[in-house]
């Protein structure tokens, strides 16, 4: 008769998924469309700008001027950095009201 060791069972596989940013929130306000890219264990509400960047990746279209979405306007954060706030605190808002802490 065999007996299943723990040396016989099969390893358990957890992948590092720290890094990797695959949730993503979407917002518009009808003429740009604003997406934040999360980490998997970062579902966070950054305070700063400085935080944001470290926790986050983002694009932001021009949806009249780019309907395709070719030109990510989030390449040029400081010409559009108003706008990104705005769009991120609006976003930020909408989440706390309707899910609370994430």
């Amino acid at each position: 008769m065999v007996k299943a060791t723990k040396a016989s069972q099969k390893p358990t596989i957890k992948p590092d998924v720290e890094g990797i940013r695959r949730a993503l929130r979407p917002i518009t306000d009808g003429h740009c469309r604003y997406t934040r890219y999360l980490a998997s264990r970062q579902h966070n509400q950054p305070k700063t700008l400085e935080e944001f960047l470290q926790y986050n990746d983002f694009e932001l279209f021009d949806l009249h001027a780019d309907p395709h979405e070719n030109n990510n306007l989030a390449r040029k954060l400081e010409q559009y950095r108003q706008l990104i706030k705005e769009l991120n605190d609006k976003m930020s808002a909408l989440i706390e009201a309707k899910i609370g802490l994430d």
